[in-house]
């Protein structure tokens, strides 16, 4: 049997004023990935947190100051 690979993931719940932060990828079908939530592989050596931010900015284009506000 092969050896299991096993990447850690990082997946963001974004909520503000009460509302979580949900989208759609314009790539796919509603069908094939539904409502996604920021989130994706932790890079090597990458601390948990800082892959968990930089996915948000990646995939909202939003920063940590314009979250916090």
């Amino acid at each position: 049997m092969p050896e299991k690979l096993v990447i850690a993931k990082v997946l963001c719940y974004v909520v503000r004023a009460g509302h979580l932060l949900v989208f759609r990828h314009a790539d796919f079908s509603y069908e094939e990935v539904g409502i996604q939530v920021p989130g994706g592989s932790v890079r090597p050596g990458e601390d948990p947190a800082d892959a968990a931010l930089r996915e948000v900015r990646e995939e909202t284009g939003r920063t940590s100051q314009s979250c916090a506000s």
